[in-house]
Protein backbone atom coordinates (compact mmCIF):
# COMPACT_ATOMS: atom_id res chain seq x y z
CA UNK A 1 0.00 0.00 0.00
CA UNK A 2 1.60 3.22 -1.09
CA UNK A 3 2.00 5.77 1.55
CA UNK A 4 0.81 9.06 2.03
CA UNK A 5 2.84 11.80 2.18
CA UNK A 6 1.51 14.54 4.36
CA UNK A 7 1.72 18.13 4.89
CA UNK A 8 4.13 19.34 7.32
CA UNK A 9 1.63 21.28 9.31
CA UNK A 10 -0.85 18.94 9.07
CA UNK A 11 -1.82 17.82 12.80
CA UNK A 12 -1.58 13.75 13.14
CA UNK A 13 -2.67 12.75 16.37
CA UNK A 14 -2.55 14.73 20.09
CA UNK A 15 0.44 12.66 20.97
CA UNK A 16 -0.30 12.91 24.77
CA UNK A 17 1.55 9.24 24.93
CA UNK A 18 4.69 10.00 22.91
CA UNK A 19 8.09 11.32 23.90
CA UNK A 20 10.68 12.16 20.94
CA UNK A 21 14.37 12.79 22.01
CA UNK A 22 16.94 14.82 19.55
CA UNK A 23 20.20 15.84 19.18
CA UNK A 24 23.52 15.79 17.67
CA UNK A 25 25.65 12.44 17.75
CA UNK A 26 27.20 11.51 20.91
CA UNK A 27 24.71 13.74 22.52
CA UNK A 28 23.22 10.84 25.33
CA UNK A 29 19.81 10.33 23.15
CA UNK A 30 20.27 6.50 23.60
CA UNK A 31 20.85 7.04 27.47
CA UNK A 32 17.87 9.26 27.88
CA UNK A 33 15.84 6.81 25.70
CA UNK A 34 16.94 3.70 27.86
CA UNK A 35 16.00 6.02 31.10
CA UNK A 36 12.66 6.99 29.73
CA UNK A 37 11.77 3.66 28.61
CA UNK A 38 12.49 1.83 31.86
CA UNK A 39 10.62 5.03 33.56
CA UNK A 40 7.20 4.14 31.77
CA UNK A 41 7.89 0.05 31.32
CA UNK A 42 7.95 -0.14 27.60
CA UNK A 43 10.19 -2.16 26.00
CA UNK A 44 13.09 -0.40 23.67
CA UNK A 45 12.99 -1.66 20.03
CA UNK A 46 16.58 -2.36 20.08
CA UNK A 47 19.92 0.26 20.59
CA UNK A 48 19.84 1.90 16.64
CA UNK A 49 16.15 2.32 15.98
CA UNK A 50 16.39 5.75 14.93
CA UNK A 51 12.99 6.63 13.75
CA UNK A 52 11.05 9.59 12.81
CA UNK A 53 7.62 9.02 14.72
CA UNK A 54 6.01 11.06 11.76
CA UNK A 55 7.40 8.15 9.68
CA UNK A 56 5.24 5.54 12.20
CA UNK A 57 2.06 7.53 12.87
CA UNK A 58 0.15 3.98 14.17
CA UNK A 59 2.62 3.79 16.69
CA UNK A 60 3.10 7.28 17.48
CA UNK A 61 -0.14 7.53 17.86
CA UNK A 62 -0.76 4.70 19.84
CA UNK A 63 -2.60 4.28 23.15
CA UNK A 64 0.81 3.20 24.74
CA UNK A 65 3.48 5.19 25.56
CA UNK A 66 6.02 5.46 22.67
CA UNK A 67 9.51 6.73 23.17
CA UNK A 68 11.15 7.83 19.77
CA UNK A 69 14.96 8.75 19.26
CA UNK A 70 16.44 10.56 16.40
CA UNK A 71 19.90 12.22 15.64
CA UNK A 72 19.03 15.95 14.34
CA UNK A 73 22.21 15.68 12.22
CA UNK A 74 21.81 18.55 10.08
CA UNK A 75 20.15 21.83 10.13
CA UNK A 76 17.43 20.04 8.09
CA UNK A 77 16.85 17.28 10.71
CA UNK A 78 16.34 20.29 12.94
CA UNK A 79 13.81 21.89 11.12
CA UNK A 80 12.04 18.26 10.81
CA UNK A 81 12.23 17.83 14.70
CA UNK A 82 10.41 21.32 15.64
CA UNK A 83 7.53 20.09 12.85
CA UNK A 84 6.54 17.37 14.91
CA UNK A 85 5.15 19.77 17.61
CA UNK A 86 2.61 20.86 14.97
CA UNK A 87 1.66 17.15 14.29
CA UNK A 88 1.62 16.38 17.53
CA UNK A 89 0.95 18.99 19.68
CA UNK A 90 1.04 17.28 22.88
CA UNK A 91 4.22 14.86 22.62
CA UNK A 92 6.74 15.58 24.58
CA UNK A 93 10.02 16.71 23.20
CA UNK A 94 13.36 16.64 24.20
CA UNK A 95 16.83 17.86 22.67
CA UNK A 96 20.00 16.96 24.17
CA UNK A 97 23.03 18.66 24.00
CA UNK A 98 26.61 17.67 25.36
CA UNK A 99 30.18 19.98 25.65
CA UNK A 100 31.74 20.46 22.34
CA UNK A 101 35.05 18.84 23.43
CA UNK A 102 33.43 15.38 24.95
CA UNK A 103 31.36 15.26 22.11
CA UNK A 104 33.79 15.60 19.23
CA UNK A 105 35.90 13.23 20.73
CA UNK A 106 33.27 10.48 20.86
CA UNK A 107 32.49 11.26 17.49
CA UNK A 108 36.07 10.82 16.57
CA UNK A 109 36.91 7.70 18.46
CA UNK A 110 33.84 5.74 17.21
CA UNK A 111 34.92 6.69 13.93
CA UNK A 112 38.80 6.49 14.09
CA UNK A 113 39.65 9.62 13.33
CA UNK A 114 41.91 10.07 16.51
CA UNK A 115 44.26 12.86 14.96
CA UNK A 116 42.39 14.27 12.00
CA UNK A 117 41.99 18.22 12.14
CA UNK A 118 39.91 18.36 9.43
CA UNK A 119 37.43 15.70 10.80
CA UNK A 120 37.35 17.67 14.05
CA UNK A 121 36.90 20.91 12.68
CA UNK A 122 33.90 19.70 10.35
CA UNK A 123 31.93 18.12 12.89
CA UNK A 124 32.51 21.20 15.55
CA UNK A 125 31.25 23.04 12.61
CA UNK A 126 28.38 20.91 11.76
CA UNK A 127 27.71 20.67 15.74
CA UNK A 128 27.23 24.58 15.86
CA UNK A 129 24.84 24.73 13.10
CA UNK A 130 22.77 22.55 14.51
CA UNK A 131 22.87 23.58 18.14
CA UNK A 132 21.77 27.31 16.48
CA UNK A 133 19.00 25.97 14.97
CA UNK A 134 18.28 24.24 17.57
CA UNK A 135 18.16 27.91 19.46
CA UNK A 136 16.09 29.64 17.15
CA UNK A 137 13.12 26.45 17.34
CA UNK A 138 13.69 26.48 20.92
CA UNK A 139 10.18 28.16 22.75
CA UNK A 140 9.55 27.57 26.50
CA UNK A 141 6.49 25.34 26.63
CA UNK A 142 5.66 22.90 29.52
CA UNK A 143 6.33 20.34 26.86
CA UNK A 144 9.72 21.29 25.67
CA UNK A 145 13.09 20.15 26.90
CA UNK A 146 16.37 21.46 26.09
CA UNK A 147 18.83 19.25 28.62
CA UNK A 148 22.97 19.01 28.32
CA UNK A 149 24.51 15.84 29.89
CA UNK A 150 26.44 17.36 32.27
CA UNK A 151 22.94 18.43 34.02
CA UNK A 152 21.13 15.21 33.75
CA UNK A 153 24.23 13.30 35.31
CA UNK A 154 24.34 15.38 37.92
CA UNK A 155 20.28 15.23 38.53
CA UNK A 156 18.78 12.78 36.37
CA UNK A 157 15.53 12.87 38.75
CA UNK A 158 14.43 16.44 37.60
CA UNK A 159 14.05 15.65 33.93
CA UNK A 160 12.91 12.27 34.25
CA UNK A 161 10.02 13.18 36.95
CA UNK A 162 9.08 16.20 34.24
CA UNK A 163 8.74 14.38 31.28
CA UNK A 164 6.96 11.32 33.21
CA UNK A 165 5.29 12.44 36.47
CA UNK A 166 5.43 9.96 39.04
CA UNK A 167 1.79 8.88 38.91
CA UNK A 168 2.15 8.12 34.93
CA UNK A 169 5.33 6.43 35.89
CA UNK A 170 5.28 2.87 35.57
CA UNK A 171 4.42 1.23 39.13
CA UNK A 172 7.48 -1.07 39.23
CA UNK A 173 9.85 1.77 38.72
CA UNK A 174 11.90 3.21 40.97
CA UNK A 175 12.77 6.81 41.68
CA UNK A 176 16.42 7.64 40.11
CA UNK A 177 19.32 8.38 41.99
CA UNK A 178 21.01 11.85 41.85
CA UNK A 179 24.67 11.52 41.14
CA UNK A 180 25.14 14.40 44.33
CA UNK A 181 22.79 11.91 46.31
CA UNK A 182 23.28 10.28 49.73
CA UNK A 183 25.72 7.13 49.31
CA UNK A 184 24.06 3.92 48.78
CA UNK A 185 23.16 2.35 52.11
CA UNK A 186 23.04 5.33 54.26
CA UNK A 187 22.62 9.56 53.92
CA UNK A 188 24.93 12.25 53.67
CA UNK A 189 24.85 12.30 57.90
CA UNK A 190 26.06 9.08 58.59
Amino acid sequence: RPRRRLSSAQKLCDGERLIVIGGFHHSFTSVLRAQLAKRLGVPLRGGRDERWPDDHVEEACSAEWTVFKKPTNSPRDVRRFEGLRRKFPAARMIFCTRDAPNQIWSLMKRTCYRTSEPFATCTALKRCMINEAERKWRRPSARDWTVDLADFAADPRSLLRAVVPAHLAHPSVREPRSAAGPPRGGSHDD
